[in-house]
C-alpha cells in the first residue's frame, strides 16, 4: 500500500551549523524553535566524527563510531511529530541518511545517529512543509521506528 501526503511547502529556511553542533540535536532544535512540525531537510558539509549504520541482521541500530576528516557527500532526511496514542505532539522525531567520504576516497553510508561534531561547517535547506507528518511514541519505543502517520 502507499501513502501520499499532498501538501504545499510553507517555508524554506537556508542554515549554517558551526563547528562542534550535532547534526540532529541542531536540526531538531530548530524545528521546535522555528515551531516547524514537519519538514524535510538537505545538509552538506563535513564533520571530524559521526555515528552511522543500521544492521539488518540484528534488526537494530548499532552505533558505528567514525573519527577523522570526513566530507558529508549528502545528508537527507526528514522531522515528524511524535504523537502519543491520542494523537497529540509530545515531541519532535528525525530520521536522516548519511553519505560520507574520508582521506581513502570510498563513500560510507548509513542512518545517522547523533554524535556527529561537525568541522568546520554544515549547510543544510529545510524545507517546511503545510501539513503534519506524525510518528506513534509507543512505536518508537516498542520497535526503534514508526512509519510515518499522514
Amino acid at each position: 500500500m502507499v501513502s501520499i501526503l499532498k501538501t504545499p511547502i510553507k517555508r524554506v529556511l537556508a542554515v549554517r551549523l558551526d563547528e562542534g553542533d550535532d547534526l540532529i540535536p541542531a536540526v531538531k532544535r530548530i524545528a521546535i524553535d522555528q515551531g516547524i512540525k514537519s519538514r524535510f531537510f538537505y545538509a552538506l558539509g563535513a564533520m571530524s566524527k559521526v555515528y552511522s549504520v543500521y544492521s539488518l541482521e540484528k534488526n537494530a541500530y548499532v552505533n558505528m563510531e567514525e573519527r577523522g576528516f570526513f566530507e558529508i557527500t549528502s545528508c537527507i532526511g526528514d522531522i515528524a511529530e511524535i504523537v502519543d496514542d491520542e494523537g497529540k505532539q509530545v515531541d519532535a522525531f528525525v530520521h536522516a541518511h548519511i553519505t560520507f567520504s574520508g582521506k581513502d576516497g570510498f563513500s560510507h553510508r548509513g542512518h545517522l545517529q547523533t554524535g556527529v561534531s561537525i568541522k568546520p561547517v554544515v549547510e543544510a535547506i529545510i524545507f517546511e512543509l503545510d501539513k503534519p507528518i506524525g510518528r506513534l511514541r509507543t512505536e518508537l519505543e516498542k520497535q526503534g521506528y514508526s512509519l510515518p502517520r499522514f
